[in-house]
């Protein structure tokens, strides 16, 4: 509800990467541990706010850009990874094409968490049958 009222959104807009700026895995442990529902509202806020936040290089911005700077991918991805464990088959739907040919270290850096990020299920199978256990 408070997400959506006034009209101040374009200033909104220019704070997606703020918060998780250069999130170190120590600082996100803290966070998950100690402000965890405040980190989701903000999450959620900011996926709100600006809907194509994971888009590489992405063509729009708010009043008078042209374009997002490049730190809110890294900044966002990496709060859903280390701060929500977000499970690794959502991570990888926010995983977008590197920003440059060579060294793009923001996309290896969000590779690295989406392949370190557990599964939403475990499944083991015997013959004909599956057993999947959800991971919490």
């Amino acid at each position: 509800e408070r997400l959506q009222k006034g009209s101040w959104i374009h200033r909104r807009d220019m704070s997606i990467a703020r918060n998780f700026l250069h999130l170190t895995p120590e600082l996100a442990t803290y966070l998950r541990q100690h402000a965890l529902p405040q980190m989701q509202e903000a999450v959620a806020e900011y996926s709100w706010v600006a809907p194509y936040w994971f888009v590489t290089r992405y063509e729009a911005s708010v009043s008078e850009g042209v374009q997002r700077h490049l730190l809110d991918s890294p900044a966002l991805f990496q709060a859903k990874a280390r701060i929500l464990y977000e499970p690794q088959q959502e991570l990888v739907k926010y995983l977008d094409v590197p920003a440059f040919a060579v060294g793009d270290l923001f996309y290896m850096q969000n590779l690295v968490a989406a392949l370190e990020a557990a599964p939403a299920e475990f499944c083991v199978a015997y013959g004909e049958f599956a057993l999947c256990i959800p991971y919490m």
